[in-house]
């Protein structure tokens, strides 16, 4: 850079400005940002392309800043690439800075590990649930760095220590939260008086409702310590449950098994009786058919037998008729 033009910027802009805004950073630190905003960027890419509801990722907060501050990141970076166009570009150069200082919200991805640590989520329900004793403090503590503004910029109003009140109730603010910079100090004695007031009535103000707060996130740790062990026992016992729910399941696998071994015997022995009951209704039926025989060999008996009396009266009846015809014979023969 011409001599010239460095003097006219050093007369300018403040040299801090020259710094961040004209001068390369170092290389190693040059090639972390690149490798932090790499990933970032690919994350961002991943996690957007593997979300099933991309409209659902698009209306989280979080997600949109994300998209935001990568943008704040390449655009930073870009810029960084090509310094020579700030020069003299005064709004060119205050957008860089102000990218730049975007990009330093990414450290908000910290957030993130609150699904791993639960203890991130313990700080933030605290305070959530601490909402009502934080509106108190607010409250209070405006009203008084008003009260203590008003009267201290009054009891300096001879020594034109504070121009108007606004700057008095910045004195107040500092003193009450025990900062004290020391910008502004009293000089008279009442104003030393007010000063000490003020200072032991921030404390009070101050102590009440971070107490508050403090006992909230004590009671919600120790709710998590004993959810905690719950959790671990219930996990244990769940696991003994599935080794019994094992020994149960093999239990009814064999119990199966013997059940099926056992309809096959019976299907066997139902097969075995089907085949007797046929084989006992063939026996039924030849014995049905043997009494029939029977039956007409009987009948045919009892025919049999009258036919022989029949024929015995018959022959009866012809032997007489035989010793008539021997006797006739016989008298043929002497005559």
């Amino acid at each position: 850079m011409p001599k010239q033009m460095k003097t006219y910027l050093e007369h300018k802009y403040s040299p801090i400005l020259l710094l961040l805004g004209l001068t390369d950073p170092h290389p190693a630190l040059l090639a972390v940002d690149a490798f932090c905003m790499a990933v970032f960027i690919v994350e961002l890419i991943v996690h957007f392309c593997a979300c099933p509801s991309k409209g659902q990722y698009l209306r989280s907060k979080f997600n949109v800043a994300k998209i935001l501050l990568c943008i704040c990141m390449i655009t930073s970076s870009g810029l960084e690439m090509n310094k020579s166009h700030m020069i003299g570009n005064n709004q060119l150069l205050k957008f860089f800075l102000i990218m730049k200082s975007i990009s330093v919200f990414r450290l908000i991805f910290i957030f993130r590990l609150r699904k791993l640590y639960k203890d991130f989520d313990l700080l933030l329900l605290a305070i959530s649930h601490s909402f009502s004793e934080l509106v108190l403090l607010l409250f209070s503590f405006s009203i008084l760095v008003i009260v203590y503004g008003t009267i201290m910029f009054s009891t300096e109003l001879e020594t034109d220590t504070f121009k108007n009140p606004l700057y008095a109730m910045w004195w107040a603010l500092v003193t009450m939260t025990t900062v004290g910079y020391g910008d502004f100090v009293p000089t008279t004695t009442l104003s030393y008086f007010v000063g000490g007031v003020c200072a032991v009535n921030g404390l009070i103000v101050i102590a009440l409702p971070i107490a508050a707060i403090a006992s909230n996130f004590s009671f919600f740790y120790s709710r998590n310590g004993f959810l905690t062990k719950h959790m671990h026992a219930v996990k244990q016992g769940g696991e003994k449950s599935h080794t019994r729910n094992g020994d149960l399941t093999e239990h009814l696998n064999v119990v199966k098994q013997e059940h099926k071994i056992s309809n096959m015997r019976n299907g066997d022995v139902t097969k075995h009786l089907n085949g007797v009951k046929q084989g006992s209704e063939k026996s039924n039926t030849r014995n049905g058919n043997l009494t029939k025989y029977l039956n007409a060999g009987k009948q045919w008996r009892e025919q049999s037998n009258t036919r022989n009396g029949d024929l015995t009266k018959h022959v009866n009846a012809v032997k007489p008729g035989q010793k008539k015809s021997k006797t006739r014979n016989g008298d043929v023969i002497k005559y």
